[in-house]
Order: C-alpha cells, then structure tokens, then sequence
C-alpha cells in the first residue's frame, strides 16, 4: 500500500480514493484501510486529519500543505490586509488550486491555527499576520467618575500557542475593529470598555472600565475557561483579582488575591483573607 501511493502522481485524493489503492493493496476492510492511513500519517507519508469536515480528502504530498499555507502569509500583495481573509478573497488566494477545493483549505487553515473563523462576519482572522505594534487608543482616567477600573491577571503554567488569539476570535463581535493587534484587543460591551492583552509567554492582562466590570470580566472569563475545556486540556492558571476595599477606595494599584489563595482559604474554612498592601480584611 504504501508503496502505490506515490505512483499516484497527486498532491490530494479523495479518501475513497486512496481506499481503492487499499484495496489493490489486499487490504479489504474500511477499519485496516484507515489505520494504514493513519499509520502513514504519523510516518509523514501522507497528512489525513479525521475531523468531519477535513476525513474526506488524503494529501499524498506533505508539500502541498506548505504551499497552500503560504499562499497566506508569502505572497506580495496578498489581499489578506492587517491579518483579515475575508471569504471574498479566497478565489484569489488559491487561484492556481481547483476551486472546489477551496472551502477545504481554508478549514485546513483553522486545522493547523493558521486562521480562525469569525463568526457571521464571513471572514478569518490570521493571528501572524495582525499588525505587532499596539496601536494607539484612548484610556481615560476615571479614578474622579462613577466609572470603576478593575484589573485581572491570568498566570498560565505555559500559555499554549493559539489559545490567546481563538480568544480574540470568539470576543470579536464586542471588539473595536480598528483596534486589535497579534497580543491585544479593546473591547466594548454595554457601555463598557476592556483590554486584554498577552503580555508575555505566560501572562494575559484584562483591564475593564465601567459601572460593573465584574460582569464583563465574567464574559471574558467564559470564554477562556471555555477554550481551555475544549481544546487545552491540563493547561492550568492562576488568576490574580483585585481587592474590593481598595478598588471602593479608588487605588490606582490595588492588591491582587490570587484564585490559589481564595481557595485554599475557602479549603480550611477561613472566614477573611487581609490585602498586604492597605490591610483591608476581605471576606471569603
């Protein structure tokens, strides 16, 4: 079998296609002729990926899959512009590909977290390709307003490649359009206004200014515990919130209570925990 495969002379089979080389192969039934593909996929003879929308094609050439990524991100007057391939474009994007195969790169694309879909937008976002300087944005001092600023701070054992920027994705309909770079995005949500930021390899900052930023720090929090369920598991964080008595006090740098701490004092049954900078008494 896996010496037929490359006298087939393609870069792509339809996978019925690659089972009837099976089965010239004298390899009859479906469950062997889908462990010998995988088996050549973990070789790196072949690429075959068993997601729904991905199980009915082989690559034959591991090349090609360089190729059609580089369409993307090596091409001189891509239409791909500050990191946004909209739907519209793809016809251009891989021209020199069957048209029909189109719609299976482009998942091919989010296979490998090259691009990730915007929902009802008809377009991808490509993370390598956002601008990687942080733009310029206003952020007002509210400290004189009834407005409250609330800071959070995810500390990750390792921050996985891809969960940053799928996070970005999935709170793009509440983003400022204009502004949004590779380790940033401003948000707007009811009135409210929140940044998140990668800052370095294991931190991700959230700051939130409105009438209750805990409810937007909610949604936001959703969405990461989401991604980390879903898709990263054993990944494991801390979170670092500030102390209630000194944000009512209106402090510019507040103390941060990390989750590891609340929780081991909810463990033991304490009734407070005591911020170490103003000495507020927090309950638990």
């Amino acid at each position: 079998f896996e010496t037929l495969i490359p006298g087939c002379n393609e870069d792509i089979l339809q996978y019925n296609q690659v089972a009837d080389i099976a089965h010239n192969a004298g390899i009859f039934d479906e469950g062997e002729v889908l462990q010998s593909i995988q088996f050549l996929h973990d070789l790196g003879s072949l690429q075959y990926f068993s997601s729904e929308y991905l199980k009915n094609y082989v690559v034959i050439n591991p090349q090609w899959i360089i190729n059609v990524m580089a369409c993307i991100v090596s091409i001189r007057d891509s239409p791909v512009k500050n990191g946004r391939l909209f739907h519209s474009d793809i016809s251009t994007i891989w021209g020199d590909y069957d048209s029909h195969l189109h719609p299976w790169i482009l998942k091919l694309t989010e296979a490998f977290d090259l691009t990730f879909p915007v929902p009802d937008q008809n377009m991808n976002l490509v993370p390598c390709l956002l601008p990687e300087e942080e733009p310029e944005y206003a952020w007002e001092d509210v400290s004189e307003t009834e407005l409250r600023e609330m800071k959070v701070i995810y500390t990750f054992n390792y921050l996985p490649a891809g969960l940053f920027n799928r996070a970005q994705v999935r709170l793009f309909q509440f983003s400022d359009k204009s502004t949004i770079w590779r380790y940033g995005s401003l948000l707007l949500k009811n009135n409210h206004r929140a940044l998140i930021i990668r800052s370095d390899d294991r931190h991700i900052v959230i700051k939130i200014q409105g009438v209750r930023p805990d409810n937007v720090l909610f949604l936001i929090h959703e969405v990461f515990e989401g991604l980390v369920n879903e898709s990263f598991f054993g990944v494991t964080y801390d979170i670092a919130f500030p102390c209630p008595d000194c944000l009512d006090a209106r402090i510019n740098e507040p103390w941060q209570f990390s989750s590891s701490l609340i929780n081991r004092a909810i463990e033991l049954k304490a009734p407070s925990i005591q911020c170490h900078r103003f000495f507020h008494v927090a309950s638990v």
